[in-house]
């Protein structure tokens, strides 16, 4: 019995000394990719990093992110397009509040912040829809204050199979899918270009579908950049993304998201 005791312990032993052996060897594995950059937790890129996009509120990037956010309550009745405030829009920076109306209007801007010229793809999806309000809403997006357009969900018919018709607004393109508004990009995106982006979401008037405004309704989306490249660059440990490939490796400084969302009144509030 000595004997199997002796034998157990030494067992033991042996079987605590390879556990150990293997979580320092996973130990040393983390901390030098830690230390070679491919475990990136901050939101600030490197210095001379060849990479890099970030989002700020102002001009200045007084503050830079790789995330931002706004919401708004907007009216549940809708607005005419015509009372949307654009030219205090287009001077305005971060989120704009309309004193006479109730919408979301939020600006920002990209800045390339690595040291290559680099490409962009940007998304506009749909992530959270409550009470249909995406059967009725609009989403403008002004591009560098000159390149405007505007998206809804496709219209459809009524019992004699006509189309709404809308007066005094902006022709309207229809959203991708259910799920993703637009899809867009830029290229030759120079080290320290900066492109504004002025956001405008409201409920609009003139649509059929406003008859569901009556219920509870949210709007969430997220505005999704990042940088697309063809080919790999000799740079060290940063994986970069490749139109051919299957798999996405970005620095975490490589993506921008931007979530604005509205939502209408509660009952509680009336």
């Amino acid at each position: 019995m000595r004997v199997s005791s002796k034998y157990s312990l030494k067992r033991v032993n042996v079987m605590l000394a390879a556990l150990f052996g293997i979580i320092s060897i996973i130990g040393l594995i983390i901390y030098s990719e830690l230390n070679t950059g491919e475990f990136v937790m901050s939101d600030l890129p490197p210095v001379d990093s060849p990479l890099g996009i970030m989002a700020s509120d102002n001009i200045a990037f007084e503050y830079a992110t790789t995330r931002l956010m706004a919401d708004a309550l907007v009216d549940k009745i809708g607005i005419a397009y015509q009372s949307i405030s654009i030219d205090d829009i287009l001077h305005s920076e971060g989120q704009y509040i309309d004193p006479d109306q109730k919408y979301l209007a939020y600006s920002f801007y990209i800045k390339n912040t690595g040291t290559n010229t680099i490409n962009v793809e940007y998304y506009m999806r749909i992530s959270e829809v409550f009470g249909w309000m995406d059967e009725y809403v609009r989403v403008l997006i002004i591009e560098d204050d000159t390149n405007y357009r505007m998206y809804k969900k496709a219209d459809q018919p009524d019992q004699d199979n006509n189309l709404p018709n809308y007066n005094h607004i902006p022709v309207a393109v229809d959203f991708l899918s259910d799920n993703f508004i637009f899809r867009d990009n830029f290229s030759q995106f120079k080290p320290d270009e900066v492109k504004s982006f002025r956001m405008v979401i409201w409920l609009e008037e003139q649509d059929p579908d406003i008859i569901y405004s009556d219920q509870v309704g949210r709007f969430v989306t997220q505005f999704h950049f990042r940088i697309v490249e063809t080919e790999q660059l000799n740079s060290g440990n940063i994986h970069l993304l490749s139109i051919n490939e299957k798999e996405i490796w970005l620095p975490v400084y490589s993506i921008v998201n931007i979530e604005l969302s509205i939502f209408n009144e509660t009952d509680d509030t009336e």
